[in-house]
């Protein structure tokens, strides 16, 4: 799990909300998303509607066999994609942030350095015990047919949904990742960026 955007920068406003980045293990994507939502739901945390700030946005999951997101990178000129991802802050799960850290090594072309592995993570002994337990519970036979059962019944209802997006809008949904993101502004900084650039030259 990282933070991104405006609070990993710092930059964040009372009526920001907190962007989560959450990996899954390979076979539970769609089980993690249904577990989050719910409890984010029940806590009164989640984002949606209206009700955005101090709120956790739950927009952009993978599971672990697509950590590496140059694949989802506009153009080379999209900059912000590797700025996302130098600036993420990671709280929990050390060894897959190691190894998110080394697919994404390609962001050396625009930093020519690869992400910190000294990371202050949050270590929680009761919170991995019970994260322990739950993923022996549904390790087997009864989560593969339950991430069976929620993969279709939420990739049917994202794809209903992806003719009233706008233009700007850039939806993943497959098996092994899920990015709502309905503004995406990414190719316009790209623009600005190589228009500034060029001025610049």
């Amino acid at each position: 799990v990282g933070v991104c955007n405006t609070l990993a920068i710092n930059n964040a406003s009372e009526e920001s909300d907190i962007d989560l980045f959450i990996v899954a293990q390979k076979g539970r994507l769609f089980f993690v998303r249904f577990l989050t939502v719910a409890l984010f739901g029940l806590l009164g945390v989640r984002r949606h509607g209206h009700k955005i700030a101090r709120r956790f946005c739950l927009s952009f999951y993978v599971d672990e066999t697509a950590l590496d997101l140059e694949k989802i990178q506009n153009s080379e000129a999209d900059i912000y994609l590797p700025y996302w991802i130098f600036t993420m802050k990671p709280i929990y799960g050390l060894e897959t942030y190691e190894k998110f850290a080394h697919e994404n090594l390609w962001i050396r072309k625009y930093y020519g350095r690869t992400l910190p592995l000294r990371q202050d993570f949050w270590r929680n002994g009761v919170l991995k015990f019970f994260g322990g337990v739950k993923e022996l519970l549904w390790r087997g036979s009864l989560g593969d047919f339950v991430e069976k059962k929620l993969r279709a019944t939420q990739m049917a209802r994202h794809k209903r949904n992806l003719a009233s997006l706008p233009s700007e809008a850039s939806i993943v949904v497959s098996e092994h990742m899920l990015k709502f993101h309905n503004v995406d502004r990414r190719k316009d900084i790209a623009e600005r960026f190589e228009r500034r650039l060029g001025e610049l030259l």
